[in-house]
This record gives structure tokens, sequence and C-alpha cells, in this order.
């Protein structure tokens, strides 16, 4: 049995006066100039000889049939190695270590190997463009075409610049880039997900690796911004709460390269602070009329009522903004609602609205920090916004440092703006706003 050809492995072909050291290219293929490309990886020297000589006995120089059958004689050792066999795991499909229906993308790294002109032997990354530049060559577009069709374009190019006659060319992809996914909205950890390199992952894998869903998310109205052939934006809906209560296992989507995922909230209210049971709630968590909102009153007794401390007189209702406008904060004093019967003092609530129960001491801190919840300074000693903030455990990646909002009630509704981020980095204290029993820190989100 003969001695096996890798790639970089040299083989001699021999015709009287004619002697050349042929060496196979990156993807295995053996080049002769009688004989064009044969696939030479992993095959003996002597079968390798065999298809030579029914190549070459169809093409141009029959004659030389019997002459390349004397590829069997191996170089010696101290011949050099053309160095590309070093790379294993790329070498056991064409076109490298990816199918071939593979398509290029940004970041992909591609090797130019030239046959017999190894000074113009190269690797080129995929641009942010999608574009390769290989010597000779010039500029192509790579992104979405299959390496045996940007390796029609570099031949074609070298043969239009007048580089080459007859170029004998292998491109090579040596390292495929990491693609990624994004995910947003109402999950536990919003962020950017490297995708496996052993297959694709699905809506609900992505929503597992980014922690779980926040209790107010919207499981059945998913939505997947993909962008399609031509630049086409494309929006896929996703009901994740059919795939994972209900079995449909073909709800759940399969991810493509650089999708957005967006997880919608429920049309529903925070209920935070001095209350038994803070947390999320939905108007349909009470059998209302339909059209009629829940109130901040309403809200409370869902939360199982205030908890020991609560401050029922100062309740604020904290209401998002408009299409990226600031937060406005209402008060509701559910104290004069519950002594005496005033219905006017009860709010009606509008779905996102947050509603915390102040107690008579210490501050709240909510929003886009680590930790919320309700502060008080140790000692008596005052509490400024950063600090409070930082007794919060700090931003989260996704806070709007530049536009935190203080809410008070001193004789007037205010709501302060602090820009946190030019405090800190600037050092200038002076600016830190003092806080005061009952005000509450609001950190706005900064992703839309």
């Amino acid at each position: 049995m003969g001695r096996v050809i890798a790639p970089g492995g040299l083989g001699a072909a021999t015709r009287a006066d004619w002697r050349v050291a042929v060496a196979p290219d990156p993807g295995g293929v053996q080049h002769g100039p009688w004989t064009g490309g044969v696939a030479a990886k992993g095959a003996t020297l002597p079968g390798t000889c065999a298809i030579c000589m029914r190549v070459a006995g169809r093409s141009r120089a029959p004659a030389m049939a019997v002459a390349l059958a004397s590829l069997a004689i191996f170089l010696p050792p101290s011949v050099p190695r053309s160095g590309w066999g070093e790379d294993v795991g790329y070498e056991g499909k064409e076109g490298g270590g990816v199918e071939p229906q593979y398509r290029l993308q940004p970041g992909d790294i591609v090797r130019f190997w030239v046959y017999r002109m190894p000074e113009f032997s190269s690797e080129a990354m995929v641009t942010p463009s999608g574009h390769v530049s290989f010597p000779l060559a010039g500029q192509f577009v790579a992104k979405g075409r299959t390496i045996e069709e940007l390796t029609a374009d570099v031949k074609r190019a070298l043969v239009e610049r007048g580089k080459l006659a007859e170029p004998i060319v292998t491109l090579t992809v040596r390292e495929v880039a990491r693609q990624r996914v994004y995910i947003l909205g109402a999950v536990t950890r919003p962020q950017e997900i490297v995708l496996p390199m052993d297959g694709p992952i699905t809506v609900s894998q992505a929503v597992a690796a980014a922690g779980g869903f926040a209790p107010e998310a919207r499981k059945d109205s998913i939505r997947i911004y993909r962008r399609g052939a031509g630049g086409r934006k494309d929006i896929l809906q996703v009901d994740l709460e059919q795939a994972l209560d209900r079995g449909a296992l073909d709800k759940d989507v399969v991810l493509m390269p650089g999708d957005t995922v967006f997880v919608p909230r429920e049309s529903g209210y925070f209920v935070l602070g001095k209350v038994i049971r803070p947390g999320f709630y939905s108007r349909h968590d009470l059998p209302l009329p339909s059209g009629r909102p829940i109130t901040a009153g309403e809200a409370i007794a869902l939360a199982g009522g205030f908890a020991e401390g609560a401050s029922p007189g100062s309740v604020k209702i904290i209401r998002r903004g408009v299409e990226g406008g600031r937060e406005t904060v209402v008060e509701a004093d559910l104290e004069s609602f519950a002594r005496e019967g005033r219905p006017e003092k009860d709010v009606a609530l509008t779905p996102g609205d947050t509603v915390v129960v102040p107690s008579g001491e210490g501050v709240f801190v909510l929003g886009q920090v680590k930790k919320p919840g309700a502060y008080s300074a140790p000692g008596g000693r005052p509490l400024t916004v950063t600090k409070a903030i930082a007794m919060a455990g700090g931003f989260d990646q996704y806070a709007k440092s530049s536009a935190v909002r203080v809410f008070r009630r001193d004789g007037a509704d205010r709501a302060l703006t602090v820009d946190v981020r030019r405090i800190t980095s600037s050092g200038d204290l002076a600016s830190d706003v003092e806080l005061k029993a009952g005000d509450v820190v609001f950190v706005p989100e900064g992703v839309f």
C-alpha cells in the first residue's frame, strides 16, 4: 500500500527532461500542468497516478499519461513543506471546514492559494461591509456567497486583469466567524448571545440563555427582527406560549445570525415598596368590567395591602413617557381614600405604571439598577443620589446614567434630573443631589 498524500505533501512528476514538485493545495487537490486539479488528499500516490493517467489520457497531451505515473516517487523529507497541512480540522471538506452550501459572513477568514506562486498566497478577513481583498485579484463581495462562487470570481478577475492566463486558485475557509443574535425586552438579562459552532439555537433557548422570562413577559407575541434578502427587514411573530405550555414545538423558531429577539411586556403594573407581596400584576388578575382600568388602591390590594411602616398618604405612581419622553410622577393620597372614602383620591393606572409605596424613612431606588429597593443611610448620615445607586448595586448595562430622575413631594410635586455619568466622570460632587425621606430615584433604560 502506498503512502497517503496530505495537503502540503510533495510528490514528483517526471517527463524525460521535465521534473516538477507537485504539492496538493489546502483543499487536498493535486494540480499538474496537463491534468488540472485532481483530488489527492487521503489518496495513495499510486491511486493518484491512476487518476492522473486517465485524466491525461483524455486531455490534449495523452503521451504524458505514462510519464505522470512517476508521481509515485516521493521527494526526500528534506524538501520544505508548504505548511498548509498544519491546519487540522479545516481540511475535510471542499472549501475548508464548511459545507459546500455555506455562505460567507463578515468575520470569516478566507485563505487564498495560487499554484506555484506562494508569494501571492495570503489570508483575508471578510470585512463588516461584506468584502474581501486578495493580492493580484482585487476586492470582491464575499458576504452571502459560497466558496465555489467566490473562487470563480477570483479566477475571472485574474484573467481579466492579465495577471494569469490559466490561474489555478484554491480558496478555503480557515476560520468561521462566531455569529451572534440579540435578545431584548422582558427577559432577566437582555444581552448578545454568541451562537454555538455545532448548530443553531431556537427562540426558547435564547430566552433561557438570557435568564428566562421576566414576570411581565408576553410569551405569546415575541417578535424576531431579521434582515432578509436585498437588505429587506422582516418581522416574525412567535407564540412561544404554545410551544412551551402546549407542546407545539413547531412554534419555536430557529434563529439566524444577526436576528434580534424582542419580548414585549404584558399590559400590567409593578407594585413595589412597603406592600406585602411586591411584584408585577395584570388588570386580568381582577374581575373588572371590560374597559375599566385598575386603580392604584386595587393594585396595592392585589399585592397584599400595605406592609408595616408604609406611608399610604404619599404613594407615588411612576409613569413612563410616551415615545421616549421623560417619566412623570403622580401622587396618590390613599390614606384619605381609605379613611374618608374619597374615591377621587385613588388614581387610575395605565399599562406600564409603577406604584411605589414609600415608608416614613429612607428612599426608593428603582429602574435599571442591579438591586432595586428601599434604602436608608447608615447612622442617619445624608444620602445622595450616587450613594443610593451604589447601595442598589450600581447601574446595570442598560441604564441611562445621564438622565436619572428624582421624584419628590415637598409642598409642590417635583421631578429632578441628575446627570450621574457627568458627576462620576468629572468628580463634581457638588452636583450630587442630597435625598430626602420618601424620595424615589428612578434610573431609566437607555436601549431604545
